[in-house]
């Protein structure tokens, strides 16, 4: 192999095969790695629909549930203090 001055980076061709390499062992390992992630994701899925449901019915079942006055029929303004503040500003403005 030739002598490469300091000034010169590394060859060319051995940098990209490098990449490439480190490409197809990783798309291998994702792809390998695929299958047990989606099964892990329905699994907790499954767990996390059961799990809500006891909670819903919990909460239904509960005593606290009568001492807040909540009317369904009436929408809850959830807008952030900052926002309503700008919203208030800006119809002042006009």
């Amino acid at each position: 192999m030739p002598y490469l001055p300091p000034s010169q980076p590394q060859a060319r061709w051995l940098v990209v095969l490098a990449q490439l390499s480190g490409a197809v062992l990783l798309a291998m390992v994702l792809i390998s790695a695929l299958p047990f992630l989606l099964l892990f994701a329905g699994i907790g899925a499954i767990v996390l629909f059961f799990a809500l449901r006891q909670l819903r019915r919990e909460v239904e079942q509960s005593p606290l549930r009568e001492s807040f006055d909540l009317d369904p029929t009436r929408p809850i303004d959830i807008t952030p203090w900052h926002q309503r503040w700008i919203k208030q500003w800006n119809q002042r403005q006009r």
